[in-house]
């Protein structure tokens, strides 16, 4: 029966392991281990460079800080034009698409300029107890606009937004709002959000309007404005009645508009003027840029442990000086080879306890040479 002769990495493997060199093994374990690493690192830094869509999920982000807030009365700042005229009547002709469902509450919050050069709005809408789980209703937002999440928040302040995006409807007869049909599978406590331009651009000064319509009959409808930082001659039309001041130096409008009916829209018009066309997270920005920084240099480090550790293991298998020179080597694999003819022959049947190759010694156990690599005759 004829015997393939094992590779060469195998043969050399075998002669580390058989001279009990376990760091060998344990580097070319490192050296695995190091490489996984360095995958599922670049996979995330990739993700993460180029989007972070919501679809886990993650804690609320914070919408007004408590901390340090002030609240001063923002009255004098009025025009004379009263807050509830922000609260259009229902458009003549419109039909009513979730009649018998309700809502204890709707917060609308709109910030220019957060994070984009567009308008963030998020609305915040709490299910009467009346309305079944799962529920299934619609949303309109403006024609054009992006809607980022809708989510569930729990009562520990969570957001899942793990069910997938909605796809748009065309309201017929309408080309001012695109409509989106939800389902609310078990929380009664939802957010909308999207962003969307009416018309900011450049620097210097901005007029633009802020348009949300009412999705729901809703008991206490409440809206919130947030001011951009670095901007000044900031005025809202028409202008809410309190204000409030965060740790971070957003300045939130805010006001009440009482009871509201589906298809009400909440029109409020913006203006103010900004020396930059960048938004209020500049700050958060650089962050980010530093923590991709960041991320580089560990995966630098990580490669550069990956090539020391591989160079390492290479130099133990393949570039190592050998043990002993050609001629002697010849010299001792004739004699290992007399040696081992003659020991065959005083146990008939035996294996060899002397490589046929080098002459080297073998152990009881070794199936291959640990001099020479040779697989035991």
């Amino acid at each position: 029966m004829t015997r393939t002769k094992p590779s060469r990495i195998s043969r050399l493997i075998a002669v580390s392991l058989a001279r009990r060199e376990w760091y060998v093994g344990a580097a070319a374990f490192a050296l695995l281990a190091l490489a996984l690493t360095v995958g599922a690192t670049g996979a995330a830094f990739a993700q993460t460079t180029t989007s972070v869509p919501a679809t886990s999920t993650s804690e609320a982000p914070a919408t007004e800080s408590t901390e340090a807030a002030t609240e001063t009365p923002a009255g004098e700042a009025v025009t004379g034009q009263a807050f509830s005229t922000a609260l259009l009547p229902v458009p003549e002709g419109f039909a009513a698409a979730n009649s018998g469902m309700s809502l204890d509450s709707l917060e609308l919050q709109a910030w220019p300029e957060y994070d984009a050069s567009e308008v963030l709005v998020m609305a915040d809408l709490h299910l009467a107890d009346s309305v079944e789980l799962p529920a299934q209703f619609q949303v309109a937002i403006p024609r054009g606009a992006r809607l980022t999440g809708v989510a569930e928040v729990t009562p520990q302040g969570q957001f899942d937004y793990s069910r997938p995006a909605p796809v748009p409807n065309l309201e017929a007869g309408n080309e001012e709002w695109d409509v989106y049909d939800l389902t609310i599978p078990k929380i009664r406590d939802v957010r909308v959000e999207y962003y969307y331009n009416p018309g900011i651009s450049g620097s210097g000064p901005r007029s633009f309007p802020v348009l949300f319509r009412v999705p729901l009959d809703t008991a206490q409808l409440t809206v919130s404005v947030q001011q951009p930082l670095r901007s000044t001659e900031f005025a809202i039309t028409p202008m809410p009645s309190q204000s409030t001041q965060d740790a971070q130096g957003f300045t939130y409008y805010s006001d009440s508009l009482g009871a509201a009916s589906e298809g009400q829209i909440v029109s409020l018009q913006v203006a103010y003027t900004k020396p930059d066309a960048e938004p209020s997270l500049q700050g958060d920005t650089e962050a980010g840029a530093a923590g991709n920084s960041n991320q580089t240099l560990l995966l630098v480090v990580l490669g550069a442990m990956v090539v020391a550790i591989g160079g390492f293991v290479a130099y133990r298998l393949f570039l190592r000086p050998a043990p002993a020179g050609g001629s002697a080597r010849r010299a001792r694999s004739d004699a290992g080879a007399r040696k081992g003819a003659d020991r065959g022959k005083t146990r008939p049947g035996g294996p060899s306890r002397f490589c046929t190759s080098c002459g080297t010694q073998l152990g009881k156990r070794d199936r291959f040479c640990p001099e020479c690599g040779q697989e035991r005759d």
